[in-house]
């Protein structure tokens, strides 16, 4: 998407926030726009694998990730804000001016994806889907 709008061949499209912030900050002509009714979120997790023999490490590193300082440099840097709680850590203010950052915690101006309805019509997509590229 970023190769299609930075080109002219998209004007519209499904983009997300930090995305639109390096566009534009390469000259790109471009604005990034949550609807009232809202718009698709998606949320990044990181985890650790059960069995992960080296455990303690990984949380080590985790719960540095999730240090309110480091967070949010990491979210300055990479232009998309940071999972801690607004209510509950001071957000400096990079963080505040990042197109999906959320004041409220809430991710309410968000929808997301409901994957048990996707599982549940998934074969049947596919077969129009397949359909549709072939021409039929």
């Amino acid at each position: 998407m970023q190769n299609l709008v930075a080109n002219g061949e998209a004007w519209v499209g499904d983009f997300v926030g930090g995305r639109t912030m390096i566009l534009r900050e390469q000259g790109v002509p471009v604005d990034y726009v949550i609807p009232k009714d809202g718009a698709r979120g998606y949320v990044d997790c990181v985890c650790i694998a059960k069995g992960s023999p080296r455990r303690y490490t990984a949380e080590v590193l985790l719960n540095y990730i999730l240090e309110p300082k480091v967070a949010t440099r990491i979210a300055e840097l990479t232009r998309y804000p940071h999972c801690l709680d607004p209510n509950k850590v001071p957000v400096g203010d990079a963080v505040k001016k990042l197109p999906d950052y959320d004041p409220t915690g809430t991710l309410s101006r968000f929808k997301f994806t409901n994957y048990q309805y996707m599982e549940q019509h998934r074969a049947a997509w596919e077969k129009a889907w397949t359909q549709i590229k072939v021409g039929g």
